[in-house]
C-alpha cells in the first residue's frame, strides 16, 4: 500500500484548503526554526560563534541531556564534552604531543639529509659477488 491509500478515509483526505494552508505554514515555520538551529550547531563547531549564542546551545544541550524521556542523553553529553573542550583525557593530550614531537624529529632529520623512517647508526654493506 503506497501512497494515496495510506490516507484514505483517515481524515487527511476532507481538510479545507484553508486548514491545508495553516498545517503546511506551520511545518515551514519549524522546518525553518530546525534549519537554523542545525546551522548554528554547524558554526559552533566551525568555531565562528562564542558568546552568548555558544551559552545559549550549551543550554539547549544540556536540556536535551537532563530529559529522563530523551533517548540521546550520552550524545547530548558528549557533544557538551566537546564543544567545551573537555572531550580528551590527559593520556590522549600525552600520546597526542608524543607523536607531534616524533614527527617533528623526523622531519628535522630529513631536512638535515637523513632519510625518512629511523636511523640507528648501522651501515649495510652489500659485498655479495654478484651472480
Amino acid at each position: 500500500m503506497a501512497g494515496y491509500d495510506n490516507i484514505k478515509d483517515k481524515g487527511f483526505d476532507h481538510r479545507s484548503t484553508e486548514e491545508v494552508r495553516e498545517i503546511q505554514k506551520t511545518g515551514g515555520i519549524n522546518s525553518g526554526k530546525a534549519r537554523r538551529k542545525k546551522a548554528t550547531l554547524k558554526r559552533i563547531a566551525a568555531g565562528m560563534i562564542d558568546g552568548d549564542d555558544m551559552t545559549d546551545m550549551v543550554v539547549a544541550l544540556m536540556k536535551a541531556a537532563l530529559n529522563p524521556h530523551n533517548n540521546h542523553q550520552v550524545a547530548a553529553i558528549s557533544k557538551i564534552q566537546e564543544l567545551l573542550g573537555e572531550d580528551k583525557t590527559p593520556a590522549d593530550v600525552r600520546e597526542q604531543n608524543a607523536r607531534i614531537n616524533k614527527l617533528k624529529a623526523e622531519t628535522e632529520r630529513i631536512k638535515n639529509g637523513g632519510e625518512a623512517g629511523y636511523d640507528d647508526g648501522i651501515e649495510v654493506i652489500n659485498d655479495a659477488p654478484p651472480g
